[in-house]
């Protein structure tokens, strides 16, 4: 009887490898992996022949058939993808937990130069159904070990705190390389002082505010934007030079995006990491273990700048739980994988970190496998020059310039436990890791440890610059660049033993344009209006150019101001605006995006003309609020603040002139929050909403 199940059992896995050795003559890569588990029911499907696809395709209704074994079949969206070379699925309705879902594809899906790629089938499965318990079980889970790491929420005291930038000291400053640098602190404990900050080499702020949403891994981005994760919405957050959030971007196909890493290019195209919590039988690999463990993987997704996703890699299809080596496979939650970078080569390839595996892998973008793998149990190189034998628990793993592989080396299982910046050179043929050049900071306990985060990043002249990460010594830096002789050349050290997750120098010195969402008409007649923006970082003039829509020609005025007033324009017309900044120095920056504004009828404009407006900036503020009005008239107004309640909690009358005038309020004396401003006279009444942080 065993005989004849171990045949049964030999036959589906020939049956299994037949099919897939005959899906990747077709395609090169499939997500979902065929046969593969623990699937979001929101996922989607992708397929790449490696060919450029007749589009004809995408009208077809019999090609793609996706049928789930409980939901039934599910309508598809059809879309190709990277120059027609992929095809991605999206079922109409999410699929149900604890389904196979069968995807079939027949012949006729041809390539542009002419060839037929036959017909194909395979199966993934959804995850099992879980309980409201076992939701909020794995909730708590992952909130307990994201507060271990970087710290629990705590919003009860957050606008108690300062605003600006923590204390800290600039220990050396001797030489180092230009441009500024860019950090985020946060407190361990109760979390209730954090900062983005950007500064200067000798501590001046560049930029500094205080956090009130709970951010962290702030950057400069590859795309000229500046990045932050928002744990509040688990989200990255983009700012633009004038450091107003201008988009955020999430994950799809279920998941929802991690701190540890985000990588967006000038493209659109963007990188960033999940972690996916499964229930996981942990008795096959131990009868005495859990045998409903929760256990974390990883997710890896490439997105354009439609939000498709282009390329789905998960921990589940090709590592083992078992290669955790430090981390016990008895608990009932087990954090397997902790990945923590993603490096994004010339040739779209991916440098991965698994810190909880000990291992720095290469992935093929193009199918998905390892291309190598270095160091943890299924190391294949062989690691030399290194007194430590290779890293533990690392970080931020990079190939710079020279081909080098960078990586900030915790060391939490090194005897004794030190941290290290280290660089590699890879003879990826030979599967030869030599490390070429390490520093490790001496201290007064005898060199830095730091057991959790980190960062390396080579500069251009060749100096390294190192954030310690996790650091829990007092009077040790946080931060330190040193020289190609390892010489410390800057060091900074927060007041606090605050970590910091990652640091970065980066030259900036932008020439912003106004911000999209603060450029307005306002004050429209029949023949004038205004133009209004707040002020751009940098800029010390802007020029504003308009149209009417469909000319060609545009006039161009100029002001030093924040606001210009267009006149002798036609009435009842369509018109077309945009700002840019001339800065202090010397760069002018690219124009806002095209706005539009219709001019008043004659009849409409006379009774407009009578109304007295306003506007507030910056919004939000720290409680310092710049109030531009515009006055038809000499008239008594009164300008009041309303809190949520509707109480008015500041009232004052001023006497305006005819024309524009600014009026500077002080309102710090009022607790963080979301404020009614309202401006009132005999003839005008406007509202508007403001925020103080």
């Amino acid at each position: 009887m065993n005989n004849f199940f171990n045949r049964i059992a030999l036959l589906s896995a020939c049956i299994f490898f037949i099919t897939t050795v005959a899906l990747q003559a077709q395609f090169a890569y499939i997500s979902p992996v065929p046969g593969s588990l623990y699937h979001d029911p929101a996922t989607g499907i992708i397929l790449r022949n490696g060919n450029t696809l007749n589009r004809s395709l995408l009208n077809s209704k019999t090609l793609f058939h996706v049928t789930g074994s409980i939901s039934g079949l599910h309508n598809v969206m059809v879309k190709l993808a990277e120059a027609d070379k992929s095809i991605l699925l999206q079922p109409d309705v999410p699929f149900i937990e604890g389904e196979t879902v069968t995807v079939q594809i027949a012949d006729g899906i041809t390539t542009s130069a002419g060839a037929t790629l036959h017909g194909t089938s395979f199966h993934f499965e959804i995850r099992q159904p879980r309980s409201p318990e076992v939701k909020q079980l794995i909730a708590r889970q992952m909130q307990e070990a994201y507060a271990q790491e970087f710290g629990a929420i705590n919003k009860s005291n957050r606008t108690a705190s300062p605003p600006g930038l923590p204390d800290f000291s600039i220990l050396v400053n001797t030489n180092p390389a230009s441009g500024q640098i860019f950090f985020h602190d946060f407190q361990l404990i109760d979390n209730m002082s954090s900062h983005i900050c950007i500064i200067k080499n000798n501590g001046d702020s560049v930029y500094g505010k205080f956090d009130t949403v709970d951010f962290n891994n702030f950057d400069l981005n590859h795309n000229g934007y500046m990045t932050v994760y928002n744990r509040l919405d688990s989200v990255f957050d983009m700012l633009d030079s004038n450091y107003n959030k201008v988009a955020n971007y999430q994950m799809k196909n279920g998941y929802k995006a991690d701190v540890h890493e985000f990588q967006i290019f000038s493209n659109g195209t963007r990188y960033m990491l999940a972690y996916d919590p499964e229930i996981v039988d942990m008795t096959v690999y131990d009868p005495n273990y859990c045998p409903n463990a929760t256990v974390v993987g990883a997710i890896i997704q490439e997105l354009d700048e439609k939000n498709n996703v282009l390329f789905q890699w998960r921990s589940w299809d090709h590592y083992n739980i078992t290669d955790a080596q430090h981390i016990s496979l008895s608990n009932c939650y087990i954090d397997a994988i902790h990945m923590n970078s993603i490096e994004v080569l010339s040739d779209g390839n991916l440098v991965v970190s698994a810190r909880h595996l000990d291992e720095i892998s290469k992935i093929d973008k193009n199918t998905g496998n390892f291309i190598w793998r270095l160091g943890g149990a299924n190391n294949q190189f062989t690691i030399k020059n290194d007194p430590q034998g290779g890293f533990s628990f690392q970080h931020d793993a990079r190939i710079i310039a020279n081909g080098h592989l960078t990586v900030f080396d915790n060391g939490n299982y090194h005897v004794p436990a030190q941290s290290f910046a280290k660089e590699y050179s890879l003879d990826e043929i030979n599967k030869k890791a030599t490390l070429v050049w390490n520093y490790s900071r001496p201290v007064s306990s005898g060199f830095i440890y730091a057991s959790a985060m980190g960062s390396v990043q080579r500069l251009s002249n060749g100096n390294t610059f190192i954030c310690w990460g996790l650091i829990t010594t007092p009077d040790d830096p946080n931060i330190t660049e040193v020289d190609a002789q390892n010489k410390i050349v800057w060091e900074m050290e927060l007041a606090q033993t605050d970590p910091i997750y990652r640091s970065h120098r980066f030259t900036w010195d932008p020439c912003a344009r106004p911000t999209a969402s603060d450029v307005k008409a306002t004050n429209i007649t029949s023949t004038t209006a205004k133009i209004s923006w707040q002020p751009a970082t940098n800029a010390l003039s802007y020029d504003v150019q308009y149209r009417k829509t469909g000319n060609q020609k545009w006039k161009t005025v100029s002001t030093s101001n924040t606001n210009i007033k267009l006149t002798n324009l036609a009435s009842s017309t369509k018109y077309e605006y945009e700002v840019k900044s001339h800065c202090n120095n010397g760069d002018v920056s690219p124009w806002t995006a095209s706005k539009k504004f219709t001019t008043l009828p004659a009849k409409e404009s006379l009774l407009s003309q009578a109304e007295t407006t306003f506007d507030l900036y910056p919004n939000p503020s720290n409680g310092i609020v710049h109030l531009t009005i515009d006055a038809p008239r000499s008239e008594q107004v009164t300008f009041t603040i309303y809190d949520l309640s509707g109480k008015g909690v500041i009232s004052s009358s001023q006497q305006l002139i005819q024309g524009e005038q600014q009026l500077d309020l002080n309102l710090t004396s009022l607790p963080k929050g979301i404020y009614f401003a309202e401006l009132k006279s005999t003839v005008t009444k406007k509202i508007v909403k403001m925020v103080i942080e």
